[in-house]
């Protein structure tokens, strides 16, 4: 049985609300190779 995405972040996140959308697309896409996604440092990824 493999469990949806947003049944997977609820168990991982308790109390958080659920993924954005674009977090559910990206970790439901089949086309999606890789799971790491490059942020260059500087692209003010803080805020």
């Amino acid at each position: 049985m493999n469990p949806s995405y947003p049944h997977f972040f609820a168990t991982a996140t308790p109390g958080a609300p659920g993924p954005y959308d674009w977090q559910r697309r990206l970790a439901e896409d089949p086309a999606c190779q890789s799971r790491l996604i490059d942020i260059p440092t500087g692209s003010n990824s803080r805020l």
